[in-house]
């Protein structure tokens, strides 16, 4: 399979997952539901040539994006602090307030409200998953947004749900964007393996982004690593505004200036090394799952990571609960396994011995809620 950043045929898998619950996000009213959710092959490929990692089986028909799927992360008092700061940066920096912004993928509108509380002009988003609001000068159209106009464009978090990032790109009718995605090198240098499921048909790098926004007609302007390493942040600008732009002829030769286009000498070599990780994280996490035989096990976040863990390991059963602040994934279920999603306060009668946090940015965010609703149970990463 060519490479979808940059048409390279050279790709080799380097991990094989199997069949994994299709949707991680979408929220299943009863075990019996989830258990029977939509499974597919995911299959992971390396492209030599940009860096990117994608799912050389994805099939786009499989997957559907409506209003019972919910993957938002602004529940946690961590992810709106990082979301307001991103908000107030872009506002002074875009000087957003006299500009129009367009958000593709806005969820509910989260981030819209922190750009207007930060000062932002008129906001407005789309979201197949959204239901549509008009107020306070953020409005919501449920759809893709194609072809939506703005002075700005957000893209938070979608261009990986994309399989033919190029077309995408090219369609946005704006002269100015900010992207965010997970960052691939989270998932191979610090094992970040529990984010990889198969709505995400592609990982990017920072190479690999700044190859399939030139191939757009954007030219990138800034790249950051965000949020722990998790997050890749870009930013970029057409030099005309203008869609439908020829793919420009990509540059091959390597240089020592640190263009973001260079893939380091030793990727190949570092995702070759995921497919064991992921095997060796699959071992230990079992090996655990038996030594807390018979303790009161729960595992903290009903998201990407919590999901993939549960259905990837044998013995995952000895976890009883799955919390979650998200409060539209209470009484739901974990798809693929059943397990029960639950409130933060229901830890009160529930007296866990065990807490499983796999995201260690929310530690002390969780430590102060255990504490607060007086459970003692051990935090385990």
């Amino acid at each position: 399979m060519s490479c979808p950043g940059c048409d390279d045929p050279h790709a080799r898998s380097i991990v094989q997952l199997g069949a994994v619950p299709v949707h991680a996000h979408v929220l299943h009213r009863s075990a019996e539901a989830a258990r029977a959710a939509d499974r597919a092959e995911l299959t992971l490929a390396a492209c030599p040539k940009c860096g990117l990692l994608f799912n050389e089986a994805f099939d786009p028909a499989r997957v559907a994006y409506d209003l019972e799927y919910d993957n938002a992360l602004h529940g946690s008092r961590r992810f709106r602090e990082y979301q307001r700061a991103l908000a107030e940066d872009l506002v002074q920096r875009h000087e957003l307030g006299n500009k129009s912004t367009v958000e593709l993928g806005c969820g509910d509108g989260g981030f819209l409200r922190a750009l207007r509380a930060a000062g932002a002009g008129p906001c407005i988003g789309f979201d197949p998953t959204a239901a549509p609001i008009d107020t306070d000068g953020v409005r919501i159209e449920r759809g893709y947004g194609e072809n939506a106009a703005g002075d700005f464009l957000v893209c938070r978090h979608v261009l990986e749900h994309i399989p033919d990032p190029i077309p995408f790109l090219r369609s946005i009718a704006v002269r100015s964007l900010y992207l965010e995605v997970p960052d691939a090198r989270w998932t191979v240098d610090a094992g970040g393996i529990w984010d990889l499921l198969y709505e995400h048909c592609s990982y990017y790098t920072p190479w690999s982004l700044a190859t399939v926004l030139q191939r757009a007609g954007f030219g990138v302007t800034r790249t950051t690593s965000a949020y722990g390493g998790q997050f890749l942040q870009a930013e970029a600008r057409r030099d005309k505004q203008q869609t439908g732009l020829p793919a420009p002829e990509l540059r091959t030769e390597r240089r020592r200036d640190g263009d973001v286009r260079d893939v380091p000498e030793d990727w190949a070599e570092r995702t070759a090394a995921l497919s064991r990780a992921y095997e060796e994280a699959v071992d230990a996490w079992r090996a655990r799952f038996a030594e807390w035989n018979g303790a009161r096990v729960v595992l903290w976040g009903a998201g990407s990571k919590g999901v993939m863990l549960l259905n990837a390991v044998d013995g995952s059963s000895a976890v009883g609960r799955v919390v979650d602040v998200n409060p539209k994934k209470h009484g739901c279920f974990v798809a693929g396994t059943g397990h029960p999603i639950v409130p933060p306060d229901a830890l009160v009668s529930w007296r866990p011995d065990v807490v499983v946090l796999l995201n260690s940015l929310y530690r002390k965010e969780v430590q102060a809620t255990l504490q607060g609703l007086g459970v003692t149970a051990a935090v385990r990463a």
